[in-house]
């Protein structure tokens, strides 16, 4: 099997999981009962607990340098502590096992990540046309999820994201070895990278860009439900985003080598103001398909740029801590306050929640433009 197949199969295994879990997650946790504020802390304290977890098992990962041996453990025991799911019933019990699992799984994209970064530098291959299995694996995962759980019990969505979960760790095995150096330094990695001014500019940009899908992560599926969609044409809803962001990882590298990095972060902030300005009032599902195609920008340009610039900007013996990190900001930090948030807005507000997320989008803007005049493009000194 080559290495182009090889990293394109971690990706598209990691996202077949998110293909059911991100959509349909919240309408399982309604199935158990759940109202839209325990949903909403349900999902911002399983955000949360990476901001613990992942910088800590990122810098353990640069200190001994085996990132592949950490990414099998991990893979594996998330799969038990998933499946633990289906032995909780009420608000408590959902809370701890689903914590525990997002503390685990928090952690094995930023080392999937770090091992294809590096890699795809070794080998000089195109990141973008890597990552987009991933996204075609979403597509097509949330597409047959659609179609299966139409009319379907709930319960379903947690044993489909179990199987997807076993076929993900087997993927992990396929990963070549990518261990590098132990980070030879008494100061921790992840806190080396922190001290650096520019990185953390870097991730004031991309975790408030991030975080302004909180109220489209938590309660997109069901705001469309609310307008009358049934669960398929929510499904093709989704999976207009992601045919959206596979153009992007596809077509990205002209791009990018164009303009730099940090202004296809500066271009996910300027996107995010009209997706989500429209999408807070659009109730005809062609409009909002419409909005789904800014997703290219809001997470497609954005996450590109990200990913380039860890590549560009930190050197290899710290990238699995910045790889942790910048997941931390983004998932865990910005969209986890977001997320908490949601749930008493969407409560208030119903759609017109989409309105502060456009307000987070613009100010993740101004700290990437802030990010475009600082940046020269070169290694920083970390």
């Amino acid at each position: 099997m080559s290495l182009p197949i090889r990293l394109s199969l971690f990706y598209a295994a990691f996202f077949a999981v998110a293909g059911i879990q991100m959509p349909f997650w919240p309408l399982w946790l309604q199935g158990r009962g759940l109202g839209p504020t325990e949903i909403a802390i349900v999902m911002t304290v399983a955000l949360w607990v990476r901001v613990a977890s992942t910088p800590v098992i990122a810098n353990w990962v640069d200190r001994t340098g085996r990132r592949n041996s950490a990414l099998i453990i991990l893979s594996w025991i998330c799969v038990f502590v998933f499946a633990a799911q289906a032995f909780t019933a009420t608000f408590w019990p959902i809370l701890i096992v689903g914590s525990l699992f997002a503390m685990l799984r928090g952690s094995l994209l930023p080392l999937g990540d770090s091992i294809v970064l590096l890699l795809a530098g070794q080998n000089r291959l195109d990141y973008g046309r890597l990552r987009v299995w991933g996204s075609v694996s979403f597509l097509a995962v949330t597409l047959l999820g659609g179609l299966i759980l139409r009319g379907q019990d709930t319960e379903l969505v947690l044993h489909t994201v179990v199987v997807f979960l076993a076929i993900a760790a087997l993927s992990v095995h396929a990963l070549p070895a990518a261990e590098t150096q132990p980070a030879q330094t008494a100061r921790a990695p992840v806190l080396r990278v922190l001290a650096n001014p520019t990185f953390m500019l870097f991730l004031l940009a991309t975790s408030t860009i991030a975080g302004s899908h909180a109220v489209f992560y938590a309660f997109g599926s069901l705001h469309w439900r609310a307008l009358g969609l049934d669960a398929f044409t929510i499904g093709i809803l989704w999976a207009v985003g992601v045919v959206a962001e596979i153009g992007v990882f596809i077509w990205a590298r002209p791009l990018l080598e164009r303009t730099g990095p940090a202004w296809l972060i500066l271009a996910g902030g300027l996107f995010a103001l009209p997706r989500w300005i429209v999408t807070a009032r659009a109730e005809d599902p062609l409009l909002i398909a419409g909005m789904q195609v800014l997703h290219a920008a809001t997470f497609g340009l954005a996450h590109v740029g990200a990913m380039q610039f860890i590549a560009r900007a930190t050197p290899p013996e710290v990238s699995a801590s910045a790889q942790g990190l910048l997941a931390t900001a983004n998932a865990g930090i910005a969209l986890g306050f977001a997320t908490l948030a949601s749930g008493p807005l969407y409560t208030a507000l119903g759609g017109d929640a989409y309105f502060t997320m456009a307000a987070m989008g613009g100010a993740g803007a101004l700290a990437a433009f802030a990010l475009l005049r600082t940046w020269k493009g070169g290694q920083l000194k970390i």
